[in-house]
């Protein structure tokens, strides 16, 4: 019982199992034939932000941010943005998100909104709380935010 250090190829046929802690792999590529994955697996009950961060900078800084694609489970809202966090860390702190999807289906843009298309809305439109749009009002609009 102890290490093991292989230095060439190793096939497993059959399941593979890894108890422990934490799993590295250092590859330049990942190729993985499932459609779907699945997070935070066994947690009984919802405690901790799951998602994916994507990092950037070896160490993060102010200016060299990761980003994360998280469903912060305190605030029920999944949230694109920049972070400092690494995996390290339970709960994903933003220093600047771009658009939080919230439950029970609201949505949250922080910058713009560009829409090469329709806008089709089953509810009034709204800026700033204040109505823009009437439901079922048929009308053409150009924004200009500055």
């Amino acid at each position: 019982a102890g290490d093991a250090t292989f230095n060439y190829d190793v096939t497993v046929s059959g399941d593979f199992t890894v108890n422990g802690t934490t799993t590295t792999i250092s590859s330049e590529n990942v190729a993985v034939s499932n459609t779907l994955f699945l997070l935070n697996d066994g947690q009984q009950t919802p405690l901790n932000d799951t998602g994916l961060l994507l990092q950037r900078y070896e160490t993060t800084s102010p200016t060299d941010f990761n980003i994360g694609v998280v469903w912060e489970e305190g605030q029920d809202e999944l949230v694109f943005g920049f972070t400092q966090n690494d995996a390290s860390q339970p709960e994903v702190v933003f220093d600047e998100s771009w658009l939080k999807l919230s439950s029970p289906g609201n949505a949250e843009i922080s910058n713009n909104l560009q829409v090469d298309g329709s806008i089709n809305a089953s509810t009034d439109i709204t800026i700033d709380d204040s109505p823009l749009i009437k439901r079922g009002t048929a009308i053409a609009l150009t924004f200009v935010f500055s």
